[in-house]
């Protein structure tokens, strides 16, 4: 299954309007994702608002991701984050209520983006750097979200715990591992029902899956799709990997 998310605008998300008011400008999203966050109350493009301004300000002083990328961070992590809402109103159209896993969530990207538009799913982010999960418990209490948490910890230090293991119908990963160590990380948590969504530069995907090529034939699970971000030969892309892991 291919499907083709078109290219993201290189602009800012913010603009000035005529009242010098910073506001969230909709019309320089791509129309794929303009038109699956619409369909959101305005409160969830406040708190939106409200994220970047305070992630902004965060970074300028503690590096929650490199400074190098700030010039273009709306792109390069906001928007790549929101890449996934159409794809989740694809797969879950039809459920009311998932529990997701963010898998080494940085900064917040994707999981703690994703949270502010789908308040029907429960996202828990994990993280090993206790300032970036500091970080979200303070966007988390502005913002006042009851749909997410976050936990300073290694997926490996968790794995066994009830509530933890086998428990997740969702689990994110965006630029954490190659993907032979990422399905392994991963594999704890899902179970017979889980997609596994993860974010991947298409150049480097195809040596990886092939070096998983072992790995997919021992287990139950298999690559269900590929989405493209950008277009097939660069760019980034969703792998969604699906079924229950080896790895109990």
């Amino acid at each position: 299954m291919y499907i083709s998310i078109h290219n993201l605008a290189s602009k800012k998300i913010f603009q000035k309007n005529n009242n010098s008011k910073k506001v969230f400008a909709l019309n320089m999203l791509n129309d794929d994702i303009v038109n699956k966050i619409k369909v959101y109350p305005k409160t969830s493009i406040k708190k939106a608002v409200t994220f970047c301004e305070h992630f902004v300000l965060k970074n300028s002083y503690t590096n929650l991701v490199s400074k190098n990328t700030i010039p273009i961070i709306y792109k390069t992590h906001f928007l790549d984050s929101l890449t996934l809402s159409p794809i989740l109103n694809v797969l879950y159209s039809r459920k009311k209520f998932s529990i997701c896993l963010d898998m080494g969530s940085g900064g917040g990207y994707p999981g703690l983006v994703i949270s502010l538009f789908f308040s029907d799913f429960f996202f828990c982010l994990i993280d090993s750097i206790n300032k970036k999960i500091l970080f979200h418990k303070k966007i988390q209490i502005i913002n006042q979200m009851k749909n997410c948490c976050s936990l300073s910890s290694r997926a490996e230090a968790i794995k066994g715990y009830h509530g933890y293991k086998n428990s997740f119908d969702i689990i994110f990963s965006r630029a954490v591992a190659e993907l032979p160590i990422l399905i392994e990380l991963c594999s704890p948590f899902s179970n017979h029902r889980s997609n596994v969504i993860l974010m991947k530069r298409i150049e480097d995907s195809r040596e990886e899956i092939k070096n998983s090529s072992a790995y997919f034939s021992d287990s139950n699970s298999k690559i269900k799709a590929f989405y493209y971000i950008n277009s097939k030969k660069k760019g980034k892309m969703l792998m969604v990997v699906t079924g229950k892991q080896k790895c109990d």
